[in-house]
């Protein structure tokens, strides 16, 4: 079997949605979509950026643990429809 093909196909189509994805993105004006932890485990975490070294944890094992975050504020004179909120 031959997988080249393949390969070239599932990279073509990931640097499609990249594309995609970073065109939606640049076309916005983002806001960060985690500023504090509010409640919730965290741990250490390895990332390719910096700026993110901890992650919040949720479980599933009970169904009563939850994690709370919140956002970066949204500037008072934001006028658009809709916001954009990023996350790593």
């Amino acid at each position: 079997m031959n997988i080249l093909p393949r390969l070239l196909y599932l990279t073509a189509v990931l640097a499609a949605q990249t594309a995609t994805a970073q065109t939606a993105t640049a076309r916005h004006d983002t806001i960060p979509g985690y500023a504090t932890r509010i409640s919730g485990e965290t741990i250490g975490y390895g990332s390719y950026t910096p700026m993110a070294t901890q992650a919040l944890l949720t479980r599933v094992n009970t169904g009563q643990d939850t994690i709370t975050w919140e956002t970066e504020a949204v500037p008072k004179n934001y006028n658009g429809d809709t916001v954009y909120f990023t996350w790593v």
